[in-house]
């Protein structure tokens, strides 16, 4: 087995390691050893972005630095090459699985036909990201909508990288962001979404979102496509207690999974030094 990692849209990094997978299969068997299984790894990518809209944002990161906070070099190498990850997929789960098997990608043959060679082995496959990627959403609500110093649109929420913590692993992660009261609204405002936490790295993305409209306190700001990482890197900074999950079925009705942490759940492990043990 192998495991390619996340976020994986070229099939080509398939191809590539199938055909190691395979030739090594091959010379198990050469020897005697019998490969009845061969775990490819994952994970197949979602879509954030529509494919314009991704490529239109990596054009704007790589001709102007008005784009990224601080004039961060975010994703290119000092060629200018792309080089993280892609936030569009051209595939889904279930065609993913169509063009592995039956595409022609080496010596003129499918996938499934050098499968048979083999005796057809099981083949697992771990879908990663886009098994739960797009099955959630978050809720933040606006406190604050200013300028920075330089001018820069900001807003601020009430969730820092506590809460949606990915794009400090990934600078480059942007999530599609609209405002949940204003929904139907295609005005455009171009800003950076921070958080409210004490320190200049709180912000959920690096890169300039563009909102539907120009929101205003007490708004809710929904992001997209959350379910992958945001509760898994969830974490009680500054002491702030996580917030609940809430599961909606396509009837509208609602569930919490995940109850909200009280002040309680945060402190309740610490130890009153005053008291003498016994």
């Amino acid at each position: 087995m192998v495991h390619l990692g996340s976020q994986i849209t070229d099939m080509g990094a398939y191809h590539l390691v199938l055909d190691e997978l395979i030739k090594l299969a091959a010379d198990a068997d050469k020897i005697g050893f019998d490969v009845k299984e061969i775990n490819m790894g994952g994970g197949c990518g979602i879509s954030y972005l529509g494919k314009e809209e991704w490529n239109r944002i990596k054009r704007k990161i790589a001709d102007t630095r008005d784009a990224t906070w601080a004039n961060d070099l975010i994703g290119y190498n000092c060629n200018n090459e792309w080089v993280s990850e892609e936030l569009y997929c051209p595939f889904t789960p279930d065609t993913f699985i169509q063009k592995l098997f039956n595409d022609t990608y080496t010596a003129n043959r499918t996938f499934k036909e050098r499968l048979e060679e083999l005796g057809v082995p099981k083949i697992v496959v771990e879908p990663g990201r886009s098994l739960v990627g797009n099955a959630q959403v978050t809720l933040v609500r606006v406190g604050h909508v200013g300028t920075t110093p330089s001018g820069q649109n900001i807003v601020h929420v009430d969730a820092g990288v506590n809460h949606h913590s990915q794009n400090i692993i990934v600078p480059e992660q942007l999530h599609r962001m609209e405002i949940a009261n204003d929904i139907d609204t295609a005005a455009g405002f171009e800003t950076f979404i921070a958080g409210n936490l004490c320190y200049t790295g709180d912000l959920l993305c690096r890169i300039k979102n563009m909102l539907n409209s120009k929101p205003k306190r007490g708004d809710y700001i929904i992001i997209y496509d959350t379910g992958a990482y945001s509760d898994f890197f969830a974490s009680n900074t500054n002491s702030f207690p996580r917030p609940a999950k809430v599961m909606v079925s396509k009837t509208g009705k609602d569930r919490v999974l995940v109850k909200r942490e009280s002040l309680f759940d945060v402190f309740h492990r610490d130890v009153d030094w005053k008291k003498r043990n016994k």
